[in-house]
């Protein structure tokens, strides 16, 4: 099949989204498809081994309209006054891209968020340009935290109305997903990440005689916190057990998580902080940990995506979240109880859960399921 990909986020970035991307790419290289990508950068040398036309839009931005010019004060009118963003100017590109390329498609596989995205794919179906339109959701719209605050929520509804009235396909990660979709009543599937595996070997060194404790991604200030975590990591070290806590930042610790970092001597002591590294060598990297410390989104129903990552390592996983926050993950325990993370992490050490190795394998399942809905 000719296939049509639109994606704000990029197969270079590390993040959830481009993780998803990457594996939606390799599986339909892998099942012999033909790829047009339209996303936000010119750079595959990294991927190159991925078999894919990528057309970039990356230049095409309305913050780089040269400074004290008319159109300029005109568009940052425009743009401030309707609340868009990067990623719905990008998708407004996007359109009249696909356009351009005076091609036929079989199917459009439009990547939220932004929900944008998925309206022009509705817009290519409209005008011929493809057949069917997929869209694959990791992240709610309607009710996402980043969309609260925006002016045309009515606006946004019908844009929301019109393409899960009009899908073939819309794929959702996790059940609870589907509550913040209220128009989308038929046409979805449930089907979560199906990130491609690969893996690159690292020469990240772990300290000797010590327990290793891994976290990878961001820590939000409301509502993925950090606190309960550090303390219970803090006490235990200073009760004699050999910890050592490794963090893989995105962005860092945020000024408030830093400060209260720091003041624990114990944790500071035996930490690793990192900056972000590329998925593939994370991956190697969760391999050789013993602990993996996974915090789920507090009031949001998407699971954190790198929970696939961390199923593939087969390194024994630690949840913190609010009990019954998603369907797919159990022995979550609350985020706010610093003895309950402690004595989870202290059962791992004495019950020597933690020098255990799991195979994981519904990935597999997975694949097979993505596949097969777009064949």
């Amino acid at each position: 099949m000719n296939i049509l990909i639109i994606s704000f986020y990029n197969p270079l970035d590390n993040a959830p989204r481009p993780a998803q991307l990457l594996g939606i790419v390799d599986l339909l290289i892998k099942n012999n498809h033909t790829i047009d990508l339209i996303t936000t950068t010119s750079n595959i040398s990294i991927k190159d081994h991925f078999r894919f036309h990528l057309y970039n839009l990356d230049k095409i931005k309305y913050f780089e309209i040269k400074q004290n010019t008319y159109l300029k004060i005109i568009t940052c009118k425009i743009i401030n006054q309707l609340h868009l963003d990067k990623g719905a100017c990008f998708s407004f590109f996007a359109f009249f891209k696909a356009i351009s390329l005076n091609k036929k498609y079989d199917r459009a596989i439009c990547i939220t968020n932004p929900f944008t995205t998925a309206y022009i794919g509705f817009l290519l179906k409209k005008v011929g340009v493809v057949k069917k339109l997929h869209v694959d959701a990791g992240d709610p719209f309607i009710k996402h935290r980043r969309h609260r605050s925006e002016k045309f929520s009515t606006l946004r509804k019908h844009i929301e109305r019109v393409v899960c009235n009009n899908v073939d396909d819309f794929v959702l990660p996790v059940i609870e997903s589907l509550q913040d979709f209220e128009y989308l009543k038929q046409n979805y599937r449930i089907i979560p990440q199906i990130f491609c595996s690969k893996e690159i070997s690292s020469d990240y060194n772990l300290p000797k005689g010590k327990i290793n404790l891994f976290y990878c991604g961001r820590f939000y200030d409301g509502f993925r916190e950090p606190y309960s975590l550090f303390l219970a990591i803090d006490k235990l070290i200073s009760e004699g057990h050999p910890l050592h806590f490794h963090y893989f930042g995105i962005d860092g610790l945020s000024e408030n998580h830093s400060k209260f970092f720091f003041k624990l001597n114990n944790l500071t002591k035996n930490s690793t902080l990192n900056d972000a590294l590329d998925r593939e060598s994370l991956l190697f990297i969760m391999k050789k940990m013993n602990i993996l410390i996974n915090i789920l989104n507090k009031g949001l129903h998407q699971t954190p995506s790198k929970i696939i990552d961390y199923n593939i390592s087969g390194s024994y996983i630690i949840n913190i979240g609010e009990v019954g926050t998603v369907s797919n993950i159990y022995d979550v325990i609350c985020p706010n109880n610093v003895d309950a993370i402690k004595e989870a992490i202290k059962y791992a050490i004495q019950s020597k859960k933690y020098l255990q190795k799991t195979t994981f394998s519904s990935s597999r399942q997975n694949l097979r399921d993505y596949i097969s809905l777009i064949e």
